[in-house]
């Protein structure tokens, strides 16, 4: 897990992002994330003594609702579907969008594509 206090402790000295990302092991963007939420909540460096790294994370890394309203459909139910005659992948992406609000999940809008024979089946999205 990221040390949110070392990070907003970097901050405050005026060190450089890309050379806190590097000696706390993490992303720039995680750095950038902390410092825009530490600024967003009004958290500046020192902080108080009471305040802990299991008080901080709730804050920075809210619990996700997605995982728990959607889940994704696996391959094999992919693949059952598209045995059936007259089923694309393309009609398949239609119709998931259409019966779960998968436009809230996804990254991408574009359709899949399924590529492999029979026996191994490959989804990527294109």
């Amino acid at each position: 897990m990221t040390d949110i206090k070392e990070i907003l402790r970097l901050i405050s000295l005026g060190i450089p992002q890309k050379k806190i990302a590097e000696s706390c092991k993490c992303s720039r963007d995680t750095v950038m994330r902390v410092h825009k939420k530490a600024k967003s909540f009004q958290i500046t460096w020192p902080l108080d003594a009471s305040i802990s790294d299991e008080a901080l994370i709730p804050k920075f890394y809210p619990k996700s609702s997605i995982a728990s309203e959607f889940k994704m459909p696996g391959v094999k139910y992919i693949h059952k579907k598209l045995m059936k005659n007259g089923v694309t992948l393309k009609l398949l992406w239609r119709v998931l969008r259409k019966i779960t609000d998968l436009e809230k999940y996804l990254i991408t809008k574009r359709p899949m594509k399924f590529s492999g024979r029979s026996s191994i089946v490959k989804l990527s999205c294109t």
